[in-house]
């Protein structure tokens, strides 16, 4: 999703995550915490779904 606009948050994307409080034609940026916390997330899911 973040590459079909080379980061340019547009209509899809808004439909996508309504709550966004981005704006049309806005750049999305992405920063090293933000990715280290979604990797921390996914690390949590995996080890709650391997636990079960």
């Amino acid at each position: 999703m973040l590459t079909h606009g080379d980061g340019i948050v547009d209509e899809r994307f808004l439909t996508q995550v309504p709550n966004s409080p981005l704006k049309d034609s806005q750049r999305l940026v992405i920063r090293r915490a933000d990715a280290e916390a979604a990797l921390g997330d996914l690390a949590a899911l995996v080890r709650g779904l391997a636990a079960s």
